[in-house]
């Protein structure tokens, strides 16, 4: 709500002005960009190392986060038990089907399908834990909070 900004606009004919953080933070991303390749191929294989391993390493920060929280093991309960009701539905299997189908491309296709399934796995363990502490906040049920 606070980077976007959308609850001061009345709607999409007006956005409002440009939000000066995001710009900045914009100049700072096409400044990393600038320099990661000014140099050419030799300093771009170090920068995939970086762009390649970063990410893991902001979702093993936030799991550690999540768990540390009140209430997150309530939310990874609900995230290992599954509701038989949905599997048994063709939606949540279309909608795997295309995940691991969009996330294929030139290479090894079992090592990139294992990657996305494990990573997927990862994040759902790391957004559960966040959304077990907010159903313990609110004391609602996960199942409530995570439609909010």
């Amino acid at each position: 709500r606070q980077v976007l900004q959308v609850h001061l606009s009345p709607g999409l004919h007006q956005l409002g002005s440009v939000s000066w953080q995001l710009a900045l933070c914009l100049l700072f991303i096409f400044t990393i960009v600038y320099f990661s390749i000014w140099k050419g191929v030799k300093t771009s294989g170090k920068v995939v190392w970086v762009t390649a391993t970063f990410p893991y390493l902001v979702l093993l920060v936030l799991l550690v986060r999540g768990a540390t929280l009140p209430g997150a093991w309530r939310g990874v309960i609900f995230y290992l038990k599954p509701d038989w009701g949905k599997l048994l539905s063709t939606t949540v299997w279309v909608d795997a089907a295309a995940q691991i189908f969009f996330s294929l491309g030139p290479g090894d296709a079992l090592l990139t399908s294992s990657v996305n399934c494990l990573t997927s796995f990862l994040s759902g363990f790391v957004i559960f834990t966040v959304l077990g502490y907010m159903a313990e906040m609110r004391q609602q049920d996960v199942s409530t909070v995570a439609k909010d």
